[in-house]
């Protein structure tokens, strides 16, 4: 039982069978495995219980030893493109509840194609569950820099009234990063429910560092922010 008075783990997806950057969860990053950068933000969070991965590969098993956390072993199956993350969770989840005997209250998803986070966020966002009782979900989120709009189908920029109205009653617009999200286990998966219908967001301080390695050019963005950004101390180990 965590500082929040809930059960709350961290369940990271790290299979090897990745299609658009092979092996990524694997590929180097700070002289460290990709999937390892998620593991450590957990790790470092004083409200996550216990960290999970779930993987397919002996190879992501292996790279986990001497690791503070629990692999989950999941049938290849649940590794192929049309496979969602909330099935990877549902299995995940009922290992989890088979070991402890008893569902947890809250689970952090932790993708790592997003290396570079903040646990103190993290954290903050777990009390922020947990004072909110009837959220289901929790996403992680930027705010716009900048306004939106439609475009037509002639490709005609489509200035919105919606927007104008938006400047006049100081409204901000927020987009999923997709850098963390928290469920309530009891009104979400296990009743077979992604999001629910009461999502809670946290705006990320700095959503700049956030980086979302899908692509090889993704990859060899977060090695130049880690080497070259004077912000990315602590993801470097600098004293």
């Amino acid at each position: 039982m965590g500082l929040t008075g809930h059960n709350v783990v961290a369940l990271v997806p790290a299979k090897l069978s990745s299609t658009r950057l092979a092996r990524k969860n694997l590929a180097d990053l700070g002289g460290i495995p990709l999937c390892k950068h998620s593991i450590q933000t957990a790790n470092e969070c004083h409200h996550i219980d216990q960290v999970f991965i779930s993987t397919e590969s002996n190879e992501v098993n292996k790279a986990m030893k001497g690791e503070n956390c629990e692999v989950i072993v999941r049938d290849e199956s649940l590794s192929e493109p049309h496979v969602t993350n909330f099935h990877v969770i549902q299995h995940a989840l009922k290992q989890i509840t088979a070991q402890q005997k008893k569902s947890p209250d809250f689970l952090v998803l932790l993708q790592p194609t997003h290396p570079f986070r903040n646990p103190e966020e993290i954290d903050c966002a777990i009390k922020l569950m947990q004072q909110n009782a009837d959220a289901t979900c929790l996403i992680s989120v930027a705010q716009l820099p900048r306004a939106i709009s439609t475009v037509s189908p002639q490709g005609w920029w489509e200035a919105s009234t919606n927007l104008n109205a938006a400047r006049k009653d100081h409204l901000t617009y927020f987009v999923n990063i997709g850098s963390f999200y928290i469920f309530r286990c009891a009104t979400t998966i296990e009743k077979e429910i992604y999001f629910g219908d009461r999502i809670l967001t946290y705006a990320v301080e700095r959503p700049d560092l956030d980086v979302n390695i899908d692509l090889p050019w993704d990859l060899e963005l977060a090695r130049l922010m880690l080497e070259h950004h004077p912000d990315m101390s602590q993801y470097r180990g600098d004293s």
